[in-house]
Formats: structure tokens, sequence, C-alpha cells
């Protein structure tokens, strides 16, 4: 299963322009400033990104019992525009620990708005909202806190945040597409989740590690994803992940017949009853048919049906792609290799469920179906089953 929520909020922050808010932005930057353009010369600034998610509909349903404690969280942000990447480097996330407001402002804002989060203050340009490694609230069981460099006036810039275990994820990039796909499972479920009050939770800041970002170094890069603003389909999102199959086995395969998975046979595999439209809010079972594609030719006085099939267990797995863009929005299985998508099997058919309420309304969606054969095949079943999601 995989769920998505979309950032409640997010900004970038500038240390160049350290009193500048870009809350309005369409973009979040994570890059390195440099005085000038010449070859060796060395950053003298840096930008980060905060993003920050609602987690109550999540941290109900962990409650509940509909997310396991082993589901994983994973931070999403798509990239628009790159520039000087090294061939290799590292982001890292942390969780704030001072609350900030989003503001309004953009690059091209003229005057700069200064009200919401900058790189100086967390909200207005007053001392008092300032970013301070003081640390107010009652947190127990959590780390030291953490800032970095100092701006004008000797105050603190550029964010705080927790550090130390369970306060830290990071993502490694090696000739690979920018766009983040960051296990934060642990601040998550030792940070966010631990108090059962969503007061813990003041988002994410995102930034170059700690080596990358750092004046010795010559390594440029300049990084730029989509906001929560972007008028595209690939805002910031938080998703989970979790395997909610029921294993293929025992009693419930008895009404079944067994597709034959030597990897030799003509099979069809296909979506039962798929509607044209669903609703955002609803929790889909789809049901999925399996059977020799063709009925082998005998003689019969009596009318032959055709039996219904199933696949071997975790052979099965579906994926759902937007028609329009191509784009994934449930792969078959994930950056590590993990499947989260495994076809299920109940007394009518072989089905998977999937909760749509965070799926992009007014779209076109596809599911694809794949089964693994016994000879090692991969076959990827593709009849343009499509619908679409509405309001």
């Amino acid at each position: 299963m995989y769920r998505f929520i979309y950032a409640q909020k997010d900004s970038w922050i500038s240390e160049t322009s350290s009193s500048q808010n870009f809350g309005g932005d369409e973009i979040l930057e994570i890059r390195k400033e440099f005085n000038n353009n010449e070859t060796g010369s060395k950053p003298v600034a840096f930008t980060r990104a905060l993003i920050q998610f609602d987690l109550t509909s999540f941290k109900n349903d962990v409650d509940n019992g509909t997310i396991p404690d082993s589901a994983k969280y994973f931070l999403r942000m798509y990239s628009t525009e790159t520039s000087a990447l090294p061939f290799e480097y590292s982001l890292e996330a942390f969780p704030v620990s001072q609350s900030w407001e989003e503001g309004v402002g953009k690059v091209i804002s003229d005057p700069i708005v200064q009200d919401g989060v900058t790189w100086s203050h967390r909200d207005k340009r007053t001392t008092e909202l300032s970013w301070s490694l003081a640390v107010t609230e009652s947190y127990s069981n959590l780390q030291s806190t953490s800032g970095s460099r100092t701006d004008e006036g000797g105050l603190k810039g550029g964010g705080v945040w927790f550090t130390g275990s369970y306060h830290q994820a990071s993502q490694s990039f090696s000739y690979e597409s920018p766009d983040i796909n960051m296990d934060i499972s642990d601040i998550v479920k030792s940070h966010w989740y631990v108090s059962g009050s969503s007061e813990w939770n003041k988002g994410l800041l995102v930034k170059y590690s700690g080596s990358l970002e750092s004046t010795s170094s010559l390594d440029r890069g300049n990084l730029k994803f989509f906001s929560r603003n972007t008028h595209t389909i690939y805002p910031p999102k938080l998703e989970v992940r979790w395997d909610d199959r029921s294993p293929i086995t025992g009693s419930i395969t008895s009404s079944f017949t067994a597709l034959d998975m030597s990897g030799t046979a003509d099979n069809y595999i296909y979506i039962k009853g798929l509607k044209p439209e669903y609703k955002e809010t609803e929790v889909v079972k789809f049901r999925v048919g399996a059977r020799k594609r063709y009925v082998d030719k005998t003689i019969s006085t009596t009318y032959q049906t055709v039996t219904g099939s199933y696949v071997a267990d975790t052979s099965g797995s579906y994926s759902i792609v937007d028609v329009i863009t191509g784009e994934t929005i449930v792969p078959f299985k994930d950056k590590q290799n993990n499947v989260y998508s495994y076809l299920s099997l109940d007394s009518g058919s072989m089905y998977f469920k999937q909760d749509l309420n965070t799926f992009q309304p007014n779209r076109v969606y596809k599911i694809l179906i794949k089964v693994n054969y016994d000879d090692n095949q991969e076959i990827i079943y593709d009849d343009d089953y499509t619908f679409k999601i509405v309001r």
C-alpha cells in the first residue's frame, strides 16, 4: 500500500538574502552561493528548504492499526532544474525544533517581503522571533539542538534542528536523478509520533550534507524543486509504504486454479469491473482476474466455462501511473527494491486496495499488472485499464 500527504507549508531561506521571505515561490532552492563565477572561488553562503506536513490522518491510522508499525516513510521532492551539480553529493534532513511561518514572499517581490520565515528569523524580523538555540518547549528524550553560521548582528541563522539518533535522515546521489526519495522513518516514528502530540512536528529542514555545506568545498551545485505552490502534479509529499497483502496460500486457493507459472503459457491478466471514475475520498478494492488466454479445444456436449486462476504468492504486483505525464505514482518496487504492491486473494478473486484520498483529482490514471514467472521472466500486462479521480 502507498499513501501520500502533501506539504502543509514550505519555503526556502537564503543566507545572502537573510531577511527576505520566499514562502510564496513555486520553487524551493538548495544551493551554494558564490561572490563570482570564477573557477576556484569559494562559496560564501548557502540556501536551505523548510517543509512541514500535517500528520493527523497518518497518526490516527497508526493508532487504529490501519498503518502498521513496520511502515516506512519517505520524503519525496521533485526536481525542476539543476546546474553545476557534482557527480556525487548528499542531502540531509533534520526535524526543526522551532515553529516558523511560511509567508507569501517571492524572489521577484519588490519591495522584498520580510514577514514569514527567513534565514535570520522564523517569522517577522524581530529579535523575539529569531532562530534560537535555546529550546523553550519541553522535549523529553530528545537530543540537543543545532544551528549554523551567524548573520549580521551576531544572530544565529539558517534554522535550528534536533540532532542525534533518530533525528537525522540523508540520501546520497551518484550519477542519478536529483529527485529526493529519502527515508525519514526514524524522524516520523521516533520523533513526531512518539509524543502523541502535533506540537513536536515543526517540519523538516533539508540541506546539503555537512561536508558539502562548507566554505572549503569548491563543489558547486544548484538544486531547484517544485514547492507546494506549483501548478504541476509534483508538490513535495510524504509517502508511507507498507505490505498490506493477504498471502495467496492455504484453503483460500481451493476455489481457484493455479495459473501456469512456467513462463511458456499464454496467460491473460486483467482488471475486473473497473469503473471509469472514482471519488478522491474512496478506498478502492481493485479486482484482478487471471486465466489462460485461450480455452483448450475439447469435444463436449456441455457448456464450457473459464475457471478463475491465481498467480503464486508474491509473484503478482501492480503499478499505477499518470496517463498524461507517464509519472509512476505507485511503483512495482521502490528504489530500495522493496515491494509494497503485491496482489492478494480472497474468495472472489485476486485484488489490491488503494486509498485514493491523496491522488491528484481530475486526472486519469492507468493500472499495470506485473507477473514474475518461474523462468525469471517479468511480464507487464498493460491493456489500458484507466480510471479518473474526481472531487
